[in-house]
């Protein structure tokens, strides 16, 4: 508990004290994937993840959950899933960059809040209680986590989102401005005022963090193969600009009437910037194939009845109760969007009382149009986002214009000592502006906020001896800032004791599941401990004693990796100098890569 309460304060006075020194828009960079730890579908889906996204060894958090996939209770989500994932940005140095939690599968996807949101003055107000029960998605308590972790029940009033552009309550009028709304790319160090605003003032703004789960595979979710495809679907269509169109149905059900008032102004507005949009009668579309995102209003959707299908990078949801709620038979589940196609889907995990604001604004799809990735889109069309379960690939980006960025000084592969001097070259595409750049170093920010063609010097001579990884993000000079990139490896020589570390593997890069997978690892005489990583976990280590003039074999269950995909590799640790002293490594390998079949 005190180590709680430490790390907790930490994180808290860190992340609302931050200075605006990082990049909006989004990338791998910025976002933490959360696996469970215990479960072989979240292995598979976050190993497919990690290799489609690119996400960083530091930037993946395997967490030892064994609490269920359906739904627990708040204590239990702030004690053993928001505060480890606050710890873990706090002890990894990844505050100044760390805007996205994404979760992979098998975690719960509903969060009840019942009981412990004190605050609820049910006798004051007797329909709040009812129509804003505090019965929270997993994401959208992330994403309120400054408010789950105080156990403020403001999380669940309308206008709770400071991300939502313009002030928007829960009523029509909040449709009658959304075609007006401003665009803005998301980082969680800009403190936002109502209406999508920066604050300088840190007594006058609010933080969040965007979160998505990946998928969702219990029953009448979707399967671990249906997951994989959508998210590879959704990585190759960054910045490929689909055709298709945007479908925006109209019935007389209450459900689709709630948003009706923003339809016109939001069609304008897609045509305007070249999209093709269209307000149908209607439950769902017949026979289109061409769907780049469609906004309903049924208990129902008869999607795979009406043939409709959609272009990879797409957003599907519908206003309905029962939408996310995956202990309910009735109502058509958000995964069938995914299973049709969609790279992102939403829905209420339970009864919303058709309240708009619990819902997204059909600005979502002016957001995602404009070059917004899928988290941005959604989180800056819902008022009160508490309630909505939204799956699908947060860095999902059809319409990005990311710069082209090449790096010289810097070859990958290349052995260097000391200090190396690195030119960034950012070419914006046609109608942008190359803007900022941020230069990371094995995940972790480490120059922030510097123009292109300017010459920095990295002195590599403080890294650990071995291999490591360079990325130079730079973004557009605009509100969206979005986001592209260079990586490459290089072998860092050093100057501290220690040396690199070698990982070979008897076996061919394609593992049978249940199969052993011995690998051999040398270091440094004076380690104390020889690990193997998977990202960020050690899955097996030798200890010195167990070791040859540096040396030593373990076997590796393979099955405890995770199926497709995996990167491994290995790190010499040092003994800890002193007792509550961190240990020290002393040298790092090249990656090994397998596919897990």
């Amino acid at each position: 508990m005190v180590f709680w309460r430490w790390a907790l304060v930490a994180v808290l006075m860190m992340l609302l004290s931050l200075p605006n020194r990082s990049l909006a828009g989004g990338g791998p960079e910025n976002l933490l994937l959360v696996v469970n730890q215990n479960s072989d579908a979240s292995k598979t889906i976050a190993n497919h993840y990690i290799h489609l996204r690119k996400i960083p060894a530091s930037n993946v958090l395997y967490l030892d959950w064994e609490g269920g996939n359906g739904t627990i209770k708040g204590e239990r989500f702030r004690e053993e899933i928001l505060k480890p994932v606050l710890a873990t940005i706090e002890r990894r140095r990844l505050a100044m960059q760390i805007s996205t939690i994404a979760y992979s599968v098998d975690f719960p996807w509903r969060v009840d809040f019942r009981g412990d949101l004190d605050s609820l003055d049910e006798k004051a107000s007797p329909a709040f209680k009812k129509q804003f029960r505090p019965l929270a998605s997993l994401n959208g308590a992330t994403y309120l986590w400054a408010y789950a972790i105080r156990k403020n029940a403001a999380m669940v009033i309308p206008g709770v989102n400071w991300y939502l552009p313009k002030a928007a309550g829960a009523n029509d009028s909040a449709c009658r401005d959304c075609a007006g709304v401003v665009t803005r790319g998301f980082s969680p160090r800009y403190l936002l005022k109502k209406g999508g605003r920066r604050s300088t003032d840190p007594k006058k703004g609010q933080r969040y963090f965007l979160s998505t789960l990946l998928g969702i595979t219990v029953e009448r979710g979707n399967t671990v193969d249906e997951i994989v495809a959508n998210l590879t679907r959704s990585s190759a269509v960054d910045g490929r600009h689909p055709k298709g169109t945007f479908y925006f149905m109209k019935n007389g059900d209450i459900r689709s009437k709630t948003r009706h008032a923003c339809f016109n102004g939001i069609v304008e507005s897609l045509k305007a910037e070249g999209a093709s949009a269209r307000i149908v009668n209607g439950v769902a579309p017949k026979n289109v194939r061409d769907v780049l995102g469609l906004m309903a209003g049924s208990a129902k959707v008869p999607l795979k009845k009406n043939h409709v299908s959609f272009v990879p990078g797409a957003i599907g949801e519908h206003l309905t109760s029962y939408g996310g709620d995956y202990s309910n038979p009735y109502h058509t589940k958000l995964s069938e969007f995914i299973r049709e196609g969609a790279s992102g889907a939403s829905g209420a995990v339970a009864e919303p009382y058709a309240i708009q604001a619990k819902f997204p604004l059909p600005s979502i799809h002016l957001h995602y149009r404009r070059g917004c990735s899928l988290a941005e889109a959604f989180y800056q069309a819902v008022s009160s986002p508490y309630q909505l379960l939204i799956v699908g690939d947060p860095l999902c980006q059809p319409w990005a214009k990311p710069p082209e960025v090449t790096l010289e000084g810097i070859e990958s592969g290349e052995t260097i000592q000391g200090v190396v001097k690195i030119t960034t070259k950012a070419q914006p595409k046609f109608g942008t502006e190359a803007g900022k750049c941020n230069l990371f170093v094995d995940g972790r920010l480490v120059v922030a906020k510097f123009p292109p063609a300017l010459a920095l010097s990295l002195n590599t001579s403080g890294l650990t001896p071995g291999h490591h990884e360079i990325r130079v993000v730079c973004a557009t000079a605009d509100l969206i800032e979005c986001q592209g990139r260079a990586i490459l490896t290089f072998r860092a020589t050093g100057d501290q004791v220690g040396g690199e570390v070698l990982l070979s593997a008897d076996s061919k890069n394609r593992l049978p599941f249940n199969s052993l997978l011995r690998l051999r690892l040398s270091g440094p005489l004076e380690a104390a401990r020889l690990e193997v990583m998977q990202s960020s976990r050690v899955v097996a280590s030798i200890e010195k004693a167990s070791m040859k003039q540096g040396s030593g074999e373990v076997d590796i269950p393979v099955a405890q990796l995770g199926r497709g995909p995996v990167t491994l590799w290995g790190r010499a640790m040092s003994e800890a100098v002193e007792e509550g002293e961190p240990e020290k490594e002393l040298g790092r390998s090249a990656s090994s890569s397998f596919l897990v079949e």
